[in-house]
């Protein structure tokens, strides 16, 4: 009997619908032989693979239900038999690299948190489609609005039933209807690298409490009264889109920080954009928007007391109450040498070459993981010392943030407020 055939007489596997988790890391590293060893990222779970498990991922991106996947496999030679894909269905499902999912569970899936790559290029009014940059600029992808309002919604630390949420209420849709859509659309932005979804347990023992926040803010890296032309300047939190309900009407941008929504006005945009794609220092944005001092401090003021910019120092510390968390975007394509690491970002589609202390460092962020713990492993990873550390791991995030390959975050004190409506 064939593997196909197996297969289809599994009726409960057939019609359950599956979607592929995991955030893609690319070439882990070069074995003795060297050969490649791939990994795929969910929270501080690596999962390395071997090259017909790494293709098996990717096949699993492709499919819609279990036996879709043995079909695809078999179909494209990753696998021989029914065992082999039995072997690689196992491992993955040991290490939460796919769910089964139904209108029945989603709702519960309040253990997968979702990020998505891209930026919004342009509206089609021709075409009716949204335009959006991702890794390859020359092919960007257009999305109808369904697939446009399902992208988006997974903004900040969003989880999968938080997408739900928020489709439900920024399409006017009743709950049935946006499970329908999320459901049906997921798995084409999974499989076209606009959606990673990870795999982190229950929420709940990550949120930060009031206090700790509040101990946070009121550091001195938000102390706004104390700004100079040489304070460095990083940006905090995720795009949502435009206020305006207008696409032409390209007035107030949403940002989302800590589950809430900020807006700026395009002056505080402009300036909030600079800081994150590399402008260091007060006086760089003076230089860069060719204004007087007293003008973009006072900009960045207001920024400041919205949350959504800080003071960047040369060390961050290890300090564990602080809950700042580095959010990761992009995905990887991974080293030739074990020494040099290629990113693709989420802005034009560039190929990012970090060396491996920063690859590493993207590879264990997470929006629910405080830096400190991240300086952490970073530590233990690399036979670092703590002060040391910190130190490297400050360094590397400023990189990464201006490599567009990360957003930085404040983690949240509770679930998600959905706060707006019909943003483009």
């Amino acid at each position: 009997m064939g593997i196909l055939t197996i297969f289809q007489k599994r009726k409960k596997e057939i019609e359950s619908f599956i979607i592929a988790t995991g955030r893609d890391l690319g070439c882990f590293r070069l074995n003795e032989k060297r050969e490649a060893i791939f990994a795929v990222g969910s929270l501080f779970d690596l999962v390395q693979m071997t090259k017909k498990e790494y293709k098996g991922w990717k096949e699993l991106k492709a499919s819609r239900t279990i036996n879709n996947w043995a079909e695809n496999c078999i179909n494209n030679n990753v696998v021989n038999d029914a065992k082999e894909f039995e072997q690689i269905k196992l491992k993955f499902k040991n290490h939460r690299l796919f769910e089964e999912w139904d209108a029945n569970s989603i709702l519960q899936m309040k253990e997968h948190n979702v990020s998505k790559n891209g930026v919004f290029l342009n509206y089609s009014s021709k075409e009716d489609k949204w335009i959006i940059s991702s890794f390859f600029p020359k092919r960007s992808i257009s999305l109808n609005q369904e697939q446009y309002e399902v992208w988006r919604a997974a903004v900040g630390t969003s989880t999968i039933a938080d997408v739900v949420k928020i489709v439900a209420n920024t399409s006017n849709n009743d709950e049935k209807k946006a499970i329908e859509k999320v459901i049906r659309i997921a798995p084409i932005l999974v499989e076209r690298d606009l959606w990673n979804i990870e795999f982190f347990g229950k929420a709940e023992k990550y949120y930060a409490n009031e206090k700790v926040i509040a101990d946070t803010i009121h550091t001195e890296f938000f102390d706004s009264n104390s700004l100079s032309a040489n304070t460095n300047i990083v940006s905090l939190g995720d795009e949502i889109g435009y206020e305006s309900t207008s696409i032409r009407e390209k007035d107030n941008m949403l940002i989302m920080v800590a589950n809430k929504v900020v807006t700026l006005n395009s002056k505080e945009h402009a300036a909030w954009v600079a800081f994150k794609k590399g402008v260091l220092t007060i006086q760089d944005s003076k230089e860069l928007f060719s204004v007087e001092l007293e003008e973009i401090i006072s900009v960045v003021k207001m920024l400041m007391d919205k949350r959504v910019v800080m003071k960047w120092p040369e060390s961050l510390g290890v300090n564990k109450q602080f809950v700042l968390s580095v959010s990761p975007k992009g995905i990887g394509i991974g080293t030739k040498n074990n020494k040099e690491y290629k990113i693709l970002d989420v802005t034009n589609g560039e190929s990012k070459f970090l060396p491996y202390e920063a690859y590493m460092v993207w590879a264990f962020s997470h929006g629910y993981v405080p830096i400190a713990i991240i300086i952490e492993k970073f530590k233990m990873n690399l036979n670092y010392s703590q002060e040391d550390a910190s130190y490297r791991v400050t360094q590397w995030v400023r990189l990464l943030l201006n490599q567009g390959v990360v957003n930085l975050t404040i983690i949240p004190d509770k679930p998600l407020v959905v706060g707006w409506k019909n943003q483009r």
